[in-house]
């Protein structure tokens, strides 16, 4: 069985961990956008918000696959090619498998709307989805792109790594960790948490991205 991410060559492999120590709890903030009449007040708000933002990551995602034809993204990643990378062997094939949220799963997505929904903007969804993993026990590096969470969830117990093709991501199950490869228009590339019904949370919350780049998906296990 392929054991690289689907679309490309995989350059993740061992390498040494610089964990960060968590930042202050989000509690107090989720609290209070969950009490009903402050989520009333802003509500209209926060529907217009959502409304422009996703317009404004539906052009994003038009722009990077009309910019992203094959040539293009080899070349992004020409430094894959060249490196030594691992592969993993410890890779569920997803499209085999009968995906099902569990608790952690549904928790960790609920944690990763609300806080999207509060912040609703595009372009901080490293920031904000390390936030919420980091809630959850989840240890990360320093990074300064979003494809280096890669290493971090296959170092991490809490999640299991599943190989699915971009038409299968829609139907992820609440809680799956989504990272994507750097590409033309995606320097960063992307990272969101899947909210079982299509849709997901990075930095705000929108549908299902489709980039034409590498991906990865992060399963949370059962306890």
């Amino acid at each position: 069985m392929n054991t690289g991410p689907i679309g490309g060559p995989d350059r993740f492999g061992p390498q040494e961990k610089n964990y960060l120590t968590p930042p202050p709890q989000l509690g107090a903030s989720l609290e209070r956008l969950q009490d009903p009449q402050v989520h009333q007040a802003l509500l209209p708000i926060i529907q217009m918000q959502q409304k422009n933002a996703a317009m404004l990551m539906q052009m994003m995602q038009i722009l990077s696959t009309l910019m992203g034809n094959q040539e293009a993204v080899q070349a992004t990643s020409a430094e894959t090619q060249t490196g030594n990378f691992e592969h993993h062997s410890d890779v569920l094939d997803g499209s085999e498998a009968h995906l099902a949220a569990g608790e952690l799963g549904q928790r960790l997505a609920q944690a990763a709307e609300n806080n999207a929904l509060m912040v609703n903007t595009p372009g901080l969804a490293l920031g904000e989805v390390s936030k919420v993993l980091r809630e959850f026990g989840f240890r990360l590096g320093n990074h300064t792109g979003c494809f280096q969470l890669v290493s971090d969830m296959r170092a991490s117990p809490l999640v299991q790594e599943v190989q699915l093709p971009r038409s299968e991501l829609v139907h992820l199950p609440a809680g799956v960790i989504v990272v994507w490869d750097k590409a033309p228009g995606l320097q960063s590339g992307h990272v969101s948490i899947a909210l079982g019904d299509g849709r997901e949370a990075s930095s705000l919350v929108c549908e299902q991205m489709q980039f034409n780049a590498n991906h990865w998906a992060f399963y949370p296990k059962c306890k």
